[in-house]
Parts: C-alpha cells; sequence; structure tokens
C-alpha cells in the first residue's frame, strides 16, 4: 500500500515538474503584455516604470544639495505682479485708502496704500474710485485697473 502511495506522489510530481518546464518554454508563464502595462492617470501607457525618478523627487529620498536646488529654483521662478495681491477694501472717507493682501503681508492683515503709495516696484497707485484702483507703471507709463476681490 505504501509502494502505491509513494509511486502515486512520484508520478504527480514528475508531471507538475514536466508541465511547468513545457509552459516555460512556451512562455506562457510569463503573462501577457497587457498585465505588465502600466496605465497613467492622463491616458499614457508604459511597459516599463521608472521608480527611481519618482522616488528621487520625494523629499525623503533626496540629499541635502538636491533639497537646496529644489528650492532656488522655486525662489527664482516665482515672479510677484499685480495680480498676486487682492484688493479687499476701498475707504472713500479723506484720505482715501487702498486695503489690499499682498503675497509678503503676514498673518492676513491687509496693507493700506494711499494715492501715489506703492507695494511692488516700478507700479504707483494712481486713482482710488468705488469698486476699482488704477496703477501705473512708472518705467513704461502702463496703466493696470484692479477690482474688488478679483
Amino acid at each position: 500500500m505504501n509502494k502505491r502511495l509513494i509511486a502515486g506522489c512520484v508520478v504527480i510530481f514528475l508531471i507538475v515538474i514536466s508541465t511547468s518546464f513545457v509552459s516555460s518554454l512556451l512562455g506562457r508563464g510569463q503573462g501577457n503584455a497587457a498585465e505588465n502595462t502600466i496605465i497613467f492617470p492622463d491616458g499614457t501607457q508604459n511597459q516599463y516604470f521608472d521608480w527611481v525618478s519618482v522616488l528621487s523627487k520625494m523629499p525623503i529620498y533626496q540629499t541635502e544639495k538636491e533639497k537646496e536646488n529644489e528650492k532656488s529654483q522655486q525662489k527664482t521662478e516665482k515672479i510677484i505682479s499685480l495680480a498676486d495681491a487682492k484688493l479687499v477694501a476701498i475707504v472713500s472717507d479723506p484720505p482715501k485708502t487702498a486695503m489690499l493682501l499682498t503675497p509678503d503681508s503676514k498673518e492676513l492683515s491687509p496693507v493700506a496704500i494711499e494715492i501715489g503709495g506703492s507695494w511692488l516696484d516700478n507700479w504707483t497707485l494712481k486713482t482710488i474710485n468705488t469698486d476699482h484702483i488704477v496703477w501705473q507703471n512708472s518705467v513704461s507709463d502702463e496703466t493696470q485697473t484692479q477690482y474688488l476681490y478679483e
């Protein structure tokens, strides 16, 4: 009885080994390309994923030098314009004053600017109206209108 059980196990083992060997020779064990393809949220597909570049962009895997380079690039790219400030109030009592939230104002406290004043280089406040103000560039004489809450 034991001999039959052992012989049966050996036969099953040989069948499993031979079928796995034949399937690996035929390429069936590799899976199809659709299973190995990565589909990104923007719709592009890639069969090989560059995980090293993804991880190197994460701050935890960056060296101090790479972090400093990234910070300096961010500083040089940011150019401040009039559109970065928000006109939140206009005081029509004398002296007329425009209240602006500028990118460099601390703790969300508005900056008060009178006619002739400025918060940005080369731009001065020309006129204050009930719903908008007009800025004038001292270099190019260009004027720009800024409305409340825009």
